[in-house]
């Protein structure tokens, strides 16, 4: 082997371990790249997935705290328009009453109502009491009842009141109390 020979074998094996090496090392560093990469992707994943977690749970409370003021307005409409309605009604079976008060079936109640009222108190002394609005029919009842009738101090709408003072009983028969008797247990 020439001596060019000999440098040429030299270079050619020198180029060979040169080009091993330099595999290995690009190998290695693309190894170590991937590496930091997969622990990069892996890092920001968990952000991103903590960041969708958080703002997940911010809108989840933010349409809870809206559906709660949803509903909230709602319940106040709600209950606005039923107290609308009960008022309504209200001023309805009162206009009824009055009119029906004007009517010869109202008086023939009140004598009803004297009636079981007696037959109640029996012996003892009673005394029935009337709205101020049905002060015209005063004198009527008073001669029918064969006692004492008065205007009551209190709004009665209609109807009767009576006082037995011996047994310590009110009956009260008055349109305003089974009006509001009927209100409490209205519902819409």
């Amino acid at each position: 082997m020439t001596q060019e020979e000999k440098i040429k074998h030299f270079f050619d094996v020198a180029m060979d371990d040169a080009r091993k090496k330099n595999v290995l090392l690009v190998d290695e560093y693309k190894k170590e790249l991937e590496s930091e990469y997969s622990g990069y992707v892996a890092k920001e994943e968990e952000k991103a997935l903590t960041k969708y977690k958080v703002s997940k749970e911010t809108l989840l409370r933010e349409k809870n705290s809206e559906v709660s003021k949803k509903q909230i307005e709602f319940r106040r409409e709600y209950a606005d328009k039923q107290d609308e309605l009960k008022r309504e009604l209200y001023e309805a079976v009162v206009k009824k009453l009055e009119d029906y008060k004007k009517s010869e079936d109202y008086l023939k109640s009140l004598e009803k109502h004297i009636d079981a009222g007696k037959e109640f108190a029996g012996e003892c002394q009673i005394t029935f009491f009337v709205d101020a609005s049905d002060s015209d029919k005063i004198e009527q009842l008073k001669e029918y009842a064969g006692t004492e009738v008065c205007l009551d101090d209190k709004a009665l709408i209609g109807g009767i009141r009576a006082k037995v003072p011996e047994k310590n009983v009110l009956i009260d028969e008055s349109f305003v109390a089974r009006l509001n008797d009927v209100i409490e247990k209205f519902t819409i």
